[in-house]
């Protein structure tokens, strides 16, 4: 299934639709592309995001937030209270080295919606640590959990 046939999908669902039962106005819509568990590295002198997996959202602009931000991506990733959650947005057209953006508050949410036009997707890279103790982890996906992922989707 593609990126539109997934929104499409979205938004003739329950979830998409209002008390009437008409569906939401796409323009409403923020669709955000998570690429989490995974790590920043240099590769060849570029920078790249390696590893983790990648998940979907379809976020209400008007109540677009860091808070909502996190809510929607633990609905794909386990997140305790005490996990610490980084954001970063791709600005569009660039590549990480250059258009890469810290999400720090929800004024840069609203700028990136501002940024993202209709039918385009929000590319946003998460950096999750997990606190044991003394320290912050970092926690990221390994071969393990991907070969897992593979096994519960082959269940279905």
């Amino acid at each position: 299934m593609n990126l539109y046939s997934e929104f499409f999908s979205f938004l003739t669902t329950a979830r998409g639709m209002d008390g009437e039962g008409d569906p939401r106005d796409p323009t409403e819509i923020l669709p955000v592309r998570f690429h989490c568990g995974g790590q920043f590295d240099f590769v060849d002198d570029d920078l790249k995001y390696v590893g983790g997996g990648v998940y979907m959202s379809y976020l209400d602009r008007d109540k677009l937030s860091v808070p909502e931000l996190r809510g929607f991506l633990g609905d794909h990733v386990d997140l305790s209270e005490q996990d610490k959650v980084e954001f970063h947005w791709l600005f569009p057209g660039s590549d990480l080295g250059l258009g890469l953006r810290r999400i720090a508050d929800d004024k840069t949410c609203l700028y990136m919606a501002d940024c993202i036009s209709e039918g385009g997707v929000a590319e946003v890279y998460v950096e999750l640590f997990r606190s044991d103790g003394a320290q912050q982890v970092r926690i990221q996906r390994t071969p393990e959990h991907t070969r897992r992922d593979v096994e519960k989707l082959r269940g279905f």
